[in-house]
């Protein structure tokens, strides 16, 4: 879902979330989250450096306990893009049903449950543990290539067993032009897609899961892209995840590996392979070094894979990006990162750079 960032739609955003909290009375919380930064990039073999200041988005982030057994949650996403100028959209939007523990419903707009990353950190970077999200993890609009939220129906339990179980079952619309999230006219397929997690949390902080996606691109729509095929493309996602997050300890890691695989009847099946890792130590209550390490491995007979991002002018080959990074806790609400980065790409070689980022919320 995209709004024009008007004045007047900022506006209704801002009276809606502050009305919110005058009139019902329930327990409502609301969160803006920023993060500018700074970034210098060198290529040697265009010899062409390019350096750049980022106001980044800004992020409203907003919860309700409407009672005991309903809550409601909401991401409003205002940023730039390149191609378009000034854009603003609805991340997340949904009403969640606690029954138990073993037992909830989510229905309305959410991250498809694949992963550790993608459903524990919202664009409101300060959250999470590096300066930016995951390429893959992107949505497209920023160069990212898999459906990573989506409006429809989720159902959930957590704390099962000795083992502590956890299990998303999510049925959504599906990919429709632009992801369903930019562009008119929004257009849907006939047959919805499916995402399902299971993990485990055997102690404190450690989790383990693998997540499964399926979707079909109907002959004639176009997808994410804009591209439109003259066949039905069935896609399919594998994933799985590990992460150790537990305050009391001083390590940290996520670790996360993709299989893709877009299966076409003229040609046969295509796929696709991505992995990334985080790794963290806890030197003091404030400072946190780590590295970040991501692999992109594409197949280039894929048609689905465009050479160039539409959105972003970025391309589609397979990658290995590598960060040191260092991260300082200044207080609850606000962190600042430094990382120092290289990329290597096929077709365009070696290239480093640093980048900042000074992450609040408010």
């Amino acid at each position: 879902m995209k709004l024009s960032l008007t004045p007047t739609v900022i506006k209704i955003i801002f009276l809606v979330a502050t009305s919110s909290i005058s009139l019902l009375g329930q327990e409502t919380k609301i969160k803006f989250f920023g993060q500018p930064g700074f970034e210098y990039f060198y290529h040697p073999k265009l010899n062409t450096g390019a350096p750049y200041f980022r106001s980044g988005p800004l992020v409203l982030f907003v919860t309700s306990q409407l009672n005991e057994k309903f809550s409601v949650s909401g991401e409003f996403h205002a940023h730039y893009m390149a191609k378009t100028g000034a854009e603003a959209e609805i991340e997340r939007f949904y009403i969640k049903y606690d029954h138990s523990d073993y037992l909830s419903f989510r229905f309305g707009k959410m991250y498809t449950p694949i992963g550790h990353w993608n459903l524990n950190y919202n664009f409101g970077l300060i959250l999470q543990p590096t300066i930016t999200r995951p390429f893959m993890l992107q949505p497209t609009h920023d160069g990212g290539f898999i459906n990573t939220r989506d409006v429809g129906l989720q159902i959930e339990g957590n704390n099962i067993s000795k083992l502590r179980i956890y299990y998303k079952i999510f049925i959504f619309n599906g990919i429709g032009k632009n992801g369903g999230y930019l562009g008119v006219p929004y257009q849907l397929g006939e047959t919805p897609g499916i995402s399902a997690q299971l993990g485990i949390e055997p102690t404190d902080g450690l989790r383990i899961s693998t997540s499964a996606m399926y979707q079909m691109i109907q002959k004639g729509l176009p997808n994410q892209f804009d591209q439109i095929f003259n066949e039905n493309i069935n896609t399919y996602l594998l994933s799985g995840s590990i992460s150790f997050l537990n305050e009391e300890k001083k390590f940290e890691l996520i670790s996360e590996i993709f299989h893709n695989a877009n299966q076409y009847q003229s040609i046969g099946t295509k796929n696709f392979f991505g992995s990334f890792i985080y790794m963290g130590y806890k030197a003091t209550d404030k400072v946190v070094p780590y590295l970040y390490s991501e692999y992109l491995k594409f197949n280039y007979s894929d048609p689905y894979f465009q050479d160039i991002n539409v959105y972003t002018g970025q391309n589609y080959v397979n990658s290995l990006k590598s960060s040191l990074g260092l991260r300082y806790k200044y207080s609850n609400n606000v962190v600042v990162k430094f990382e120092g980065e290289t990329l290597n790409q096929d077709n365009y070689g070696f290239s480093f750079g640093v980048k900042t980022q000074v992450a609040f919320v408010f």
